[in-house]
């Protein structure tokens, strides 16, 4: 099997501390081993983030360093971020849609148009809302935790998990909307759909997860 990178930092307590955004992405990390290895220990998985042997039990080698409570809290504070985003999102997406048809309310929209509008809701929500609310939630509870430098995960490991995450929530991202253009293009009024309510959310939510992993990653 292919080697895993380090699990524990091997620098010393002099070394100079992981900048802002590395700090918020080894908090990611370290709660995203919880979740995944809470998953894999009930012989379960999820489709789209799929992890070799090696790299199972690099993740429950990290989850072991974290108290049963910290990682509870994490999970809490991610449903109710992750809820207010796709709450926002919603609020969002149905004013465009009400906006941009032809009474500008949602009276004149069809129910064709309005379940299509969720779908691409639900895209904007895993392309943006949930990476959010993982964010958010890690930095939260890693501060309400006092969790320190030292137990977060080195930076090759951190680098490694991070940029497979990004890469499985994109690619989930882009699966989605090429399932919502594709049902889109057998509507009738597909012309009306892609211009003023598929593409206007799509194209914005896909380019700002894929700009944020390559800005994290020419960073590290």
């Amino acid at each position: 099997m292919t080697s895993t990178p380090p699990l524990i930092s091997t620098t010393s307590a002099t070394a100079t501390p992981p900048h802002r955004l590395g700090r918020a992405v080894g908090l990611l990390v370290r709660y995203w081993a919880c979740n995944m290895t809470l998953v894999h220990d009930q012989g379960s998985f999820w489709p789209g983030f799929g992890y070799s042997l090696d790299e199972q039990a690099a993740l429950r080698a990290i989850a072991r360093r974290v108290p049963a409570p910290e990682f509870l809290v994490w999970m809490t504070f991610v449903v109710v971020f992750a809820l207010l985003c796709f709450a926002g999102l919603a609020l969002l997406g149905t004013w465009w849609l009400a906006s941009n048809s032809s009474g500008h309310s949602l009276d004149s929209v069809s129910a064709t148009a309005f379940m299509l509008n969720l779908g691409v809701q639900l895209v904007a929500s895993l392309a943006v809302g949930l990476p959010t609310a993982m964010f958010a939630s890690s930095a939260l509870t890693g501060r309400l935790f006092h969790v320190s430098d030292a137990e977060l995960p080195d930076s090759p490991t951190r680098d490694h998990y991070a940029h497979k995450l990004s890469f499985q929530l994109l690619r989930a991202g882009l699966m989605c909307s090429a399932v919502v253009v594709a049902i889109c293009l057998w509507l009738p009024d597909r012309d009306w759909l892609l211009t003023r309510c598929v593409l206007p959310v799509l194209v914005p939510a896909v380019s700002l997860a894929t700009a944020l992993y390559y800005r994290y990653r020419a960073r590290n």
